[in-house]
């Protein structure tokens, strides 16, 4: 498991992901999407790829809509329009970053599509007590330029030492997330914040939203 930090101390510095620059609702227009494709409400989940100066450079599609020509017009469109402010390690350098997403595809509806940020992933388990209730923790996760994990760093813990554990622990199993990647599509330094929510439940179940 890569190193685990949980850095508390007054006037630590966090690294910190990016965030969206202007009105993210702006970035998909009903008239990027034929209305001819698609009929009903859908979802489409996708992880952009994010460069040091907040400009986006690939998409993936990690949770198709049904369609791909909507899947694949979501990615031209973000990559065209999705700018961030940049991310920043532990000492203040800023790096690329990767960010997962979901647009809500509403064809026939006035409200038109829609960006949400939710949580990345949902972990519901017999130890965390019904008590304690949902409990979100949001973690940075650091990637070297092979693409390997360095370090996973929780920004914003929750009161159990153990969940801001498990939240690391979760976030960094193989396979649950892709490392950061350029323009080019190879592996970079970088990071990526993500949120996991913990509930209650009588079986062990992950979720990645």
């Amino acid at each position: 498991m890569p190193p685990f930090a949980l850095l508390a101390l007054a006037g630590a510095a966090l690294p910190s992901g990016g965030q969206p620059i202007g009105d993210a609702a702006n970035w998909l227009h009903s008239g990027d999407f034929p209305s001819t494709e698609w009929h009903m409400a859908a979802v489409t989940r996708y992880d952009l790829m994010v460069d040091e100066v907040g400009q986006t450079v690939g998409c993936t599609i990690t949770g198709p809509s049904g369609s791909a020509i909507v899947d694949q017009v979501a990615c031209t469109s973000l990559i065209a329009r999705a700018r961030y402010s940049p991310a920043r390690d532990a000492r203040g350098q800023i790096v690329p970053q990767a960010i997962r997403g979901k647009l809500e595809w509403h064809p026939d509806s006035d409200s038109g599509n829609e960006l949400r940020n939710t949580a990345d992933l949902s972990i519901r388990s017999p130890w965390v007590t019904q008590k304690l209730g949902i409990v979100a923790v949001k973690v940075v996760v650091i990637y070297g330029q092979s693409g390997a994990i360095e370090q996973c760093v929780v920004i914003k813990p929750a009161p159990s030492a153990r969940i801001n554990q498990q939240a690391c622990a979760e976030a960094t199993m193989p396979g649950t997330f892709t490392p950061v990647r350029d323009a080019r599509g190879a592996t970079t330094r970088g990071l990526r914040e993500i949120e996991v929510v913990f509930s209650h439940g009588e079986k062990r179940q992950i979720t990645i939203l």
